[in-house]
Order: C-alpha cells, then sequence, then structure tokens
C-alpha cells in the first residue's frame, strides 16, 4: 500500500512538472537541516541517530499559493555506530514529491507548509541494481517562514519526518534548517 501511495504522489508531481507551459514559472527551492531524532530502531541509548539533509525541490505553481513538485534529497548519519538504520550505509539518496501552500504575511514575508513522500535507498560500497529493489519510505510535513530578499526567498523552518524500511518504523526526526527558492 505504501509503495502505491509514493509511487501515485511522485508520477503525479512528474506530470505537473513536466506539463509546465512555461519554465520562468518553475522554482527550484534549496534546503538544507540538522534532523534530531525523537526515535529510532534499533534502540541503543549512547548512539546518536541526528543526521544532516540537502536537497532541492522543482515547483511549479498550479493555483494561487500552491505549488506541487518533485525533490531530491541527500541525508547524511552524523554517527557511524547509527548505520544499522540506513540498512548499514550512512547515508541515503532520497526521492519525493512536493505539496507546498503559502500564506503571504505582507509583501516581503510568508509562511510556508510543504508536505513530502517519497522513497530513499542507503548508499553503500558495491551498490547494485538489486539495491533499488529495497527502498525506504519517508514521509513528512514543515513549516517554514520565508523573506524575499532582492529576489531570493530565504527561509528558517522546521519539519516533522519519518523514515521507514522494510515495513518497520526506523527514524522519527525533526529536521531544523534554511532554504533558499530561485524563481526563473
Amino acid at each position: 500500500m505504501r509503495r502505491s501511495l509514493v509511487l501515485v504522489l511522485l508520477l503525479a508531481a512528474a506530470m505537473v512538472i513536466f506539463a509546465a507551459n512555461s519554465l520562468e514559472d518553475l522554482k527550484i527551492r534549496l534546503f538544507g537541516g540538522y534532523a534530531f531524532t525523537l526515535h529510532a530502531d534499533p534502540k541503543a541509548t549512547d548512539v546518536d541517530y541526528s543526521y544532516l539533509e540537502v536537497g532541492l525541490d522543482v515547483l511549479y505553481p498550479v493555483a494561487k499559493n500552491l505549488d506541487l513538485g518533485i525533490g531530491l534529497g541527500f541525508a547524511y548519519l552524523l554517527s557511524p555506530e547509527a548505520t544499522p538504520v540506513f540498512e548499514g550505509s550512512q547515508s541515503t539518496v532520497d526521492i519525493f514529491s512536493v505539496f507546498k501552500y503559502s500564506v503571504e504575511l505582507d509583501r516581503t514575508s510568508k509562511v510556508a507548509i510543504r508536505a513530502f513522500g517519497g522513497t530513499y535507498w542507503p548508499i553503500k560500497a558495491g551498490f547494485t541494481f538489486e539495491d533499488l529493489k529495497k527502498p525506504g519510505y519517508l514521509f513528512g510535513i514543515g513549516v517554514n517562514y520565508n523573506k524575499t530578499l532582492d529576489e531570493l526567498l530565504v527561509g528558517v523552518g522546521v519539519n516533522f519526518e519519518i523514515r521507514f524500511f522494510e515495513n518497520k518504523i526506523k527514524i522519527i526526526s525533526i529536521p531544523l534548517g534554511a532554504n533558499f527558492e530561485i524563481n526563473f
């Protein structure tokens, strides 16, 4: 069920991007943050499961203040002892669909609510195409405060993120970070 939902979300987001009438309307959002982990399986009290994440979203406005798109991310565990949550790897590649709704506060600032969901793959030495058959899943929602500075949208925010691998909850975290949005 989860795999089907992720596939439908990714296909819908990709169709919106490819159906864009004008590349001028596309937005590229770069983000990065530090994820405080609230829960991780397997549990080990002396292991830090926190990770850094960076990525980008390609968004297309479908209605006023509503953007849909696709994203690509990268997560890196800070502690080598935490690698069991990424199946023995210290990093992952993430592909996800994005839904973003913005509420304007004034002419130069707004609050954005961003929901996302997709898949991730641990990056391992000796990667083979068989590894693509065993993806993990990630879902999240976040709130950002954004301010426009000379045609560049800059923001800070917080997310709530869940990562699953092989039907077990592996990581529940709160990433805190910053984002930059470039409009063509």
